[in-house]
C-alpha cells in the first residue's frame, strides 16, 4: 500500500508541474528552441527506447543517458519550466507508443518531469541564466543541474519504484 501512495505522489507531482509549466508558455517562450528541443528528445526517446528493448538488459534506467543530456540541455537554454513540460510530455509519448501500462509511462514521465525541473532551477540557484552559457564561469552551475537532475531521477525511478 505505501508504494502505491508513493507512485501516486510523484505522479501527482510530475503532472501537476506539466501544467505549471503549459501555462507559463502561454506567457511567451521562444518557440524555434521549444520544437528543437522536442525534437531532439522525441527522437531520442525513440532510439533508446528501441536499443533497450533489442538488448533485453534486466534494468530500464542507465545512470545516464542520452536523452538526459538533452534534458539538462533544455533547463539551461529555454528554462526549467519548458524543459520540464518537453522532458515529461516526450517520455509520455514515446514510452506509451511501446505499448506500456498507463500507471508505468505517467511515473516514468513524472519523474523524468521532476528531475528536470529540479536540474534547471539547480541550475539557476548555482549562478547560471537561463540562455546563456560561459564555459568556466558556468561550470559549477552545469555541474550541479547534473547532479541535482541524476540524484533526483535515480531516487525516483530506482529507490521508489523498487518500492
Amino acid at each position: 500500500m505505501r508504494a502505491l501512495s508513493s507512485h501516486a505522489a510523484v505522479i501527482a507531482l510530475g503532472f501537476a508541474a506539466l501544467g505549471v509549466a503549459a501555462l507559463k508558455l502561454l506567457g511567451g517562450t521562444d518557440w524555434t528552441s521549444l520544437a528543437l528541443f522536442a525534437a531532439a528528445l522525441i527522437v531520442t526517446e525513440l532510439v533508446e527506447d528501441a536499443d533497450r528493448i533489442r538488448t533485453r538488459e534486466p534494468s530500464d534506467f542507465g545512470s545516464f543517458r542520452v536523452t538526459s543530456a538533452l534534458q539538462i540541455a533544455a533547463a539551461i537554454v529555454i528554462g526549467p519550466w519548458s524543459a520540464a513540460l518537453l522532458a515529461g510530455a516526450s517520455a509520455f509519448g514515446v514510452r506509451r507508443l511501446r505499448d506500456r501500462s498507463l500507471g508505468t509511462v505517467s511515473f516514468e514521465a513524472a519523474s523524468m518531469t521532476l528531475a528536470t525541473l529540479a536540474g534547471g532551477y539547480a541550475f539557476l540557484v548555482a549562478g547560471g541564466h537561463t540562455g546563456r552559457i560561459e564555459l568556466l564561469r558556468d561550470l559549477g552551475p552545469v555541474v550541479a543541474a547534473a547532479l541535482v537532475y541524476l540524484t533526483i531521477r535515480t531516487t525516483l525511478l530506482q529507490v521508489v519504484a523498487a518500492r
